[in-house]
């Protein structure tokens, strides 16, 4: 597993990005899936396409999200709507920072993911 720490002055507690993905968890979002195209049948059980998960802070992606997002819609001239689950520190200044630049990100709050 490969660790990445954050620590800066501005930041007030330690982030750390891990780059990969507990074989449990990934048990319980399959199980999830199944569950719900039992339930859903041929209906698309997540339509919108994209999420973003995890703790709002800046550090976690979402300065480069939002620019990507931006250059995707000038470039193609289509939006792609972000269904983002998470809450934390930044939650109000990425919510602010999204809405200024007209993208369509749906923030829903926390998710147990169990």
């Amino acid at each position: 597993m490969f660790t990445t720490l954050l620590q800066c002055s501005r930041c007030p507690a330690r982030t750390e990005f891990v780059h990969q993905v507990s074989p449990a968890f990934l048990r319980v979002g399959e199980a999830k899936a199944l569950a719900a195209h039992q339930e859903q049948g041929d209906k698309p059980v997540f339509p919108k396409g994209a999420y973003f998960l995890g703790k709002v802070l800046w550090a976690k992606g979402y300065t480069e999200l939002l620019d990507r997002m931006k250059e995707h819609a000038k470039r193609t001239g289509q939006e792609i709507p972000v269904d983002v689950f998470g809450t934390g520190p930044d939650l109000e200044a990425v919510e602010q920072e999204a809405g200024k630049r007209h993208l369509p990100l749906h923030f829903n709050g926390a998710r147990d993911h169990a």
